[in-house]
């Protein structure tokens, strides 16, 4: 796991930088949307006319997002440093398509590869990988 915390965004917002990175590895030739808490997150900001800041991301995400029921399926893929006010790690699934025995290899390849550039601390997994 990586502490997301620690990560220099610069001037840009943390979400931004997530959901760019989600971006990147949903638009291979091996895979489709994610599973994103991110996205659906935000857009229950948009709808409840909520202002989201640097200050209060965490705060809502977990005090107000996930304890509503019907996001609860997020509540495995965020975790919170101790004090729960910093975001220490995420995960976001991803679907995989057209990976078979012939290109596993090339996929494995490529998911890393994206990890290795990103701009943020990333690890990559699938049950083929080895």
């Amino acid at each position: 796991m990586y502490n997301l915390s620690k990560v220099d965004y610069g001037s840009r917002r943390m979400w931004v930088v997530l959901n760019k990175e989600i971006e990147l590895y949903e638009h291979t030739e091996f895979t489709g949307a994610a599973d994103s808490w991110l996205r659906t997150y935000l857009a229950f900001i948009k709808q409840s006319g909520l202002l989201l800041t640097q200050d209060n991301f965490v705060y809502i995400l977990r005090n107000v997002f996930l304890a509503q029921p019907q996001f609860g399926k997020y509540r495995r893929d965020v975790v919170f440093d101790e004090g729960s006010s910093s975001l220490y790690a995420s995960r976001v699934p991803v679907q995989l398509r057209h990976v078979g025995c012939a290109n596993q290899s090339r996929a494995m390849h490529l998911f890393r590869r994206l990890a290795e550039t990103s701009e943020i601390p990333t690890g990559v997994y699938a049950d083929f990988f080895q």
